[in-house]
């Protein structure tokens, strides 16, 4: 059995586990998610500079037409650690595996020029003659949207709370105690660990293959966090400083909400989807 691996982080996204559903996350139920782009405004804007990008192409005298990559499930959620039972089942502590999407499969070495620039460290060469964007036509793209619908302040805002929230919800004394309890929990089934994340980064378990060992441990893990309760515990702690903080910056953040949506409207008058 081979998947996908990564190390324990506690940015990490994924799916819920305890009393949540399996295809829902914390990640992505958190408040500060609110400032984040909805999935339907990545869409918009991606969609958008697909549309750009094709014009600048064709004005190179290029022709191009963008690919989609296939649509995706969202990546398993390991922002508490393995957080999916139906995961470790299969996979243990790797990722479930994705089909490989390659845009630029097939494609000349002057149109991956074009799209990406001169300086982009593409092995070749292009028409000298080609007016080529200084980051290419992707890079121009993006440009052109983002040129109007910036606020780094208010980005970094939120993306600190996020950061800030899940480093004071570890200290949480309910969060603690969950996870001392969800540890005893681990002992009682022959595995040590001090925290759910120490189980996630064992390297016993970064092989390309998922080994019988890892899935056993795996399915202990989240046995164990269903058990105590672990995952609700610590998303809940998490909401509830989530909260506390994202009060402390309410027009920041309702600024960042609305750049956010006005990029998104934007990016459909690209594509007409008004």
């Amino acid at each position: 059995m081979e998947a996908g691996r990564t190390n324990a982080s506690p940015g990490a996204a994924g799916s819920g586990g305890a009393s949540l559903s399996a295809s829902e996350d914390f990640t992505f139920r958190l408040p500060i998610a609110e400032y984040s782009y909805t999935e339907a405004q990545n869409a918009d804007i991606s969609a958008a500079e697909d549309v750009l990008t094709e014009r600048c192409m064709k004005r190179l005298g290029l022709p191009y037409t963008a690919r989609k990559a296939p649509e995706a499930s969202r990546a398993s959620d390991r922002r508490y650690g393995l957080s999916s039972a139906e995961d470790a089942a299969r996979y243990g502590y790797h990722l479930p595996p994705k089909a490989s999407f390659n845009p630029n499969k097939g494609l000349s070495t002057t149109t991956l020029i074009a799209l990406y620039g001169r300086s982009a460290g593409i092995d070749g060469k292009a028409d000298p003659a080609l007016d080529i964007p200084a980051r290419g036509c992707r890079g121009e793209a993006a440009e052109s949207l983002d040129a109007d619908h910036r606020y780094g302040e208010g980005a970094e805002i939120a993306s600190g709370i996020a950061r800030r929230s899940y480093q004071e919800s570890v200290e949480d004394s309910r969060v603690r105690e969950a996870v001392r309890r969800w540890s005893d929990c681990m002992t009682e089934r022959g595995y040590t660990y001090s925290d759910p994340l120490a189980a996630l980064g064992d390297e016993r378990f970064l092989d390309k293959d998922v080994s019988k060992r890892e899935v056993e441990t795996a399915r202990a893990d989240m046995e164990c966090k269903t058990r105590v309760g672990l995952l609700r515990t610590w998303f809940s702690a998490e909401t509830a400083i989530q909260k506390k903080m994202i009060a402390a910056e309410p027009a920041e953040l309702a600024k960042l909400k609305e750049v956010h949506a006005s990029k998104a409207a934007a990016a459909r008058e690209v594509t007409g989807r008004d």
